[in-house]
């Protein structure tokens, strides 16, 4: 056997390199923001309506005919009902709660109004409930009774409305986002925006009322940001 051939300068230059994988995805990079929101500016309360129900016996009896005896509410008892009260185990300082996916449906509309994509907020936009996918309020509810239009076959009847506003109120959110794609101060901006513009609730600024906006707590303290 002779002895083996040496590469010669062209086969050296014609050989493949080794391979590099291409990491397609990254780590990902979620963080939690928990801030305090509410009234704190003196805005007009925060008005609930969980149940939707039928309007007070007078306004039932007097404007859409004869309800049945289990339609027949008293202005105290559609205020009790319209209420989100915390599970019985809850160990929380309020009995009263707000549905969190209300806050999030409410900073989605608000990043789309700026631009952002729906698909994308949803996706890697989280706000955290404290139980039974609800976060407790802190405020004290009263009734709030004012003349509402509902729609009867297609006529617009006014009757009047009770429900339970929360005048002095603040929540407090705790929202995970990818920090991947949003800055800490964008999340801030958008909770910001969404207090103003889109607010939570009855009446509230997206339907074209005045209820149900927030602000910041004022505070010196920073708002918190934790890595996962």
């Amino acid at each position: 056997m002779g002895r083996p051939r040496k590469n010669t300068v062209e086969e050296a230059t014609t050989k493949k390199a080794p391979k590099t994988e291409v990491l397609r995805i990254s780590k990902p990079n979620f963080q939690w923001i928990k801030v305090v929101i509410g009234n704190f500016d003196g805005a007009p309360g925060l008005m609930v309506n969980r149940a939707k129900a039928l309007p007070p016996k007078e306004a039932v009896g007097t404007r859409l005919g004869t309800p049945s005896p289990k339609e027949i509410l008293t202005p105290e008892e559609h205020c009790e009902r319209a209420l989100y009260y915390m599970p019985e185990d809850w160990k929380g300082k309020s009995k009263y709660g707000l549905p969190i996916g209300g806050f999030k449906t409410g900073m989605v509309t608000a990043g789309v109004d700026h631009g952002l994509k729906m698909k994308s907020l949803k996706r890697h936009l989280f706000l955290a409930d404290d139980a039974a996918g609800l976060i407790e309020i802190h405020g004290e509810p009263t009734m709030d009774a004012r003349m509402v239009k509902i729609n009867n076959r297609g006529a617009k009847i006014p009757v009047m409305a009770y429900r339970p506003i929360f005048n002095k109120w603040w929540v407090e959110l705790r929202v995970r986002y990818n920090a991947a794609l949003y800055t800490a101060e964008e999340i801030l901006n958008l909770i910001s925006e969404t207090g103003i513009s889109v607010g939570w609730g009855e009446n509230r600024p997206e339907k074209g009322g005045a209820n149900g906006t927030w602000v910041f707590k004022p505070t010196k303290t920073k708002v918190q940001v934790t890595a996962e």
